[in-house]
């Protein structure tokens, strides 16, 4: 009995971790979007560093809110859990 009770929960446990693909045909579509980089020296203390990114520091800047848009597009798909969990917390 303890064998047959052993053998069905590593049975249920690689039922639970096979990943259905057919519910991520959406998320397969679209493309991860690509962080264009423009370089900036920045120099504080002596010491100087580059950041690729830091012109996504403008929030008012158009092409910001356009690349977050996308990339908030493309991440939520992939994230149902948290879907979930953000109706859970809206209900309270």
């Amino acid at each position: 009995m303890r064998t047959f009770f052993h053998s069905f929960c590593i049975f249920f446990l690689i039922l639970s971790c096979k990943q259905d693909t057919s519910k991520n045909t959406m998320s397969n579509t679209i493309q991860a979007p690509i962080t264009k980089q423009i370089s900036k020296e920045l120099s504080k203390h002596n010491d100087i560093r580059v950041d690729e990114f830091y012109w996504l520091k403008d929030r008012e800047n158009q092409e910001v809110i356009d690349y977050l848009n996308d990339e908030n597009n493309y991440s939520t798909p992939k994230q149902p859990t948290l879907r979930i969990f953000k109706t859970h917390c809206s209900k309270k």
